[in-house]
């Protein structure tokens, strides 16, 4: 169902987005819970620690091409909180163009050089051979994530945050009765863990194609529609190729952060690998946070009402703050019993020391990340697109610089802080810019 949110209540509006929204990035765990609970269980925490290690390379890759798809809906979002029918029709099918010529270019360059990038961050030569292995079948599947992606977050700009969420329950359905079969029945290894999860995207990808243009007349393109301009190409680049990068900078700071946790040995690789998935059960709750208060950005920016905007923001904050605070005390208290679900009680008893550190230094300081993705939410939402840019220019110099720097003089919880440090440093660089547009259109 399309919701078009600039008008009623802000605060159910984007509950009633945000619910889909949240319950699909739950499932998008599901994916990389599957894979480490059965790869931690039936093959091994090294293999876990491979997949961990080579992760932060498809996460580079995939975030990229998934911040690429949600930039490019923002003038989707945007045309249609303007009424723009004609318009959103036309930046549907620019979004689906680029999107997947730029998705194929990255699976082609990636699967071209998976060596060198493993040689980048570090992986441990006892784990390179499994990483090359997996990285490779998911580096293939790129373009299918990439369209699902642009289908996903126009689906999104138009308010119908719901079926995403449906497909993201098949695609996770399917993840892990494939993972099942083909790593506990066929033995395939991190292989199999791979090729469920690219298998899954291609099903993904073509059947929410299908739905999208049998349900919703806005994805019936005429002929017309597909008559792409340099104008049109233009007002979405100017606004996906910056978030993009914005992403892509945090994550290349993220790749650094996981090689000076790799330095530290196959122990420490495993242990960030499976605290990360086990703070993520929080963190899923902050991003879908960001992801609806953009949508709902740029509905209104398209309608011209900021204040709606600036009131939906006061709220969003609120709301994160809570879920930081409820959140992160859930998982400081029972983070030992969580991992040792992904891993087993044997493997957990290694990893559990790290673990601890791991929590102990970044849960009291969800809310500074709360608030950075907010602010990066409704400055994108509101065509602000080089702010957020500058940001993960920011994010990449603190965090690299950081996580390399006190872990080398404190080890393990020195990357700890210095990733907790970025994201104090993202509030004060996205903070003035947000105050700075909302008092030029107040009383907007």
């Amino acid at each position: 169902m399309l919701r078009n949110m600039t008008t009623g209540s802000p605060a159910r509006h984007m509950l009633l987005f945000y619910l889909p929204v949240v319950g699909g990035n739950l499932l998008q765990q599901v994916y990389s819970v599957s894979d480490t609970i059965i790869v931690g269980r039936f093959v091994g925490w090294q293999a876990l620690g491979a997949i961990g290690g080579a992760s932060v390379l498809s996460f580079a890759i995939l975030w990229f091409c998934g911040s690429f798809g949600q930039g490019l809906s923002i003038v989707t979002g945007q045309r249609f909180g303007a009424n723009d029918e004609l318009g959103v029709r036309r930046s549907i099918a620019t979004g689906f163009v680029l999107a997947t010529t730029v998705s194929i270019m990255i699976s082609l360059a990636a699967l071209s050089f998976a060596d060198p990038l493993l040689r980048l961050i570090k992986i441990h030569d006892d784990l390179f051979a499994m990483a090359k292995s997996y990285i490779t079948i998911i580096f293939a599947g790129i373009p299918a994530t990439a369209v699902y992606s642009i289908v996903s977050s126009q689906l999104r700009a138009l308010g119908d945050s719901r079926t995403p969420m449906w497909f993201l329950l098949l695609s996770s359905l399917l993840n892990i009765g494939l993972d099942i079969w083909f790593v506990t029945s066929l033995g395939l290894g991190v292989k199999g863990v791979a090729a469920a999860t690219t298998l899954s995207q291609f099903a993904v990808c073509i059947s929410s194609c299908i739905y999208a243009v049998v349900r919703y007349p806005q994805f019936r393109m005429s002929r017309a529609d597909w008559k792409i301009g340099q104008s049109d190409v233009w007002t979405h680049i100017r606004l996906g190729v910056p978030m993009a990068f914005q992403c892509e900078l945090i994550a290349v700071s993220c790749v650094v952060m996981q090689g000076a946790v790799n330095r530290l040995g196959p122990v420490a690789t495993a242990a960030f690998t499976t605290a990360c998935h086990v703070d993520q059960l929080c963190t899923t709750f902050i991003y879908a946070g960001s992801a609806t208060l953009c949508a709902f950005a740029a509905q209104n920016y398209g309608a011209g009402k900021f204040d709606r905007i600036r009131t939906g923001f006061n709220q969003s904050l609120l709301f994160i703050v809570g879920i930081c605070v409820t959140g992160g005390a859930a998982i400081i208290t029972w983070y030992e019993e969580i991992a040792a679900l992904y891993v087993g009680k044997e493997s957990a008893a290694v990893l559990i020391p790290l673990i601890g550190q791991f929590m102990r230094i970044r849960v009291p300081l969800f809310s500074f990340l709360g608030l950075s993705f907010l602010l990066r939410g409704a400055l994108q939402g509101m065509n602000y697109a080089l702010v957020p840019l500058i940001s993960g220019i920011s994010d990449l110099i603190v965090r690299s610089g950081m996580t390399v720097l006190l872990g080398r003089f404190f080890g393990f919880g020195g990357v700890c802080l210095g990733d907790a440090i970025s994201w104090a440093v993202s509030v004060a660089v996205l903070g003035v810019p947000y105050l700075i547009a909302m008092r030029r259109h107040r009383g907007k």
